[in-house]
């Protein structure tokens, strides 16, 4: 959040989030932050072509972001760029190194600084949740909230970082695309 220079009021709506909501349909997938702030919400698509899409930035500052989606036999990857206030281009890369353990792999690069983080989330089934075997929900493990997964092969959610051992897939990602004008 420092490298992305994010205000505090804005810092303190992301530290309540709850997770992310999952979406895969035939032609995308669909990201939606779950946050305990009615007003603080984000919701990202993204083509399974791979075909950039504009995006509402992160940050919530004004004007947009380019994002692309694309995958390989370990991971699901998301590269985001954005031009100026506060220009730079960042990548996401979620793999899961065990069954019911998913981890993603965060690098930012803003006004040349960096910054590079992973998190890491267990996830098993609710039984008591209705199931949409297209969705996936995960909430973070410190509020005390049970996680939901379903058969869903990739899974894609923010909250606690975490450290592991295991070095995450090979692939290095591409350059980054073409801000939006």
């Amino acid at each position: 959040m420092t490298v992305m220079q994010i205000n505090p009021f804005l810092k303190t709506a992301m530290r309540q989030l709850k997770g992310i909501r999952l979406e895969q349909t035939d032609d995308a997938v669909v990201l939606n932050l779950l946050s305990r702030f009615p007003w603080f919400k984000l919701q990202e698509r993204y083509p399974w072509s791979g075909h950039p899409v504009q995006l509402r930035r992160r940050d919530f500052r004004r004007g947009k972001a380019s994002g692309a989606l694309s995958q390989d036999a370990d991971a699901l990857w998301i590269e985001q760029v954005w031009r100026d206030p506060v220009g730079g281009h960042g990548s996401e890369c979620a793999w899961s190194p065990e069954p019911g353990t998913l981890y993603v792999d965060s690098t930012i690069q803003v006004q040349g600084k960096k910054a590079q983080y992973r998190q890491m989330f267990f996830i098993w089934p609710n039984a008591e949740a209705d199931h949409d075997y297209n969705s996936t929900v995960a909430l973070l493990p410190q509020a005390g909230l049970r996680f939901e997964a379903t058969h869903s092969k990739y899974s894609l959610v923010q909250g606690v970082e975490g450290k592991s051992q295991r070095k995450g897939p090979g692939r290095v990602p591409t350059a980054p695309m073409s801000p939006p004008a």
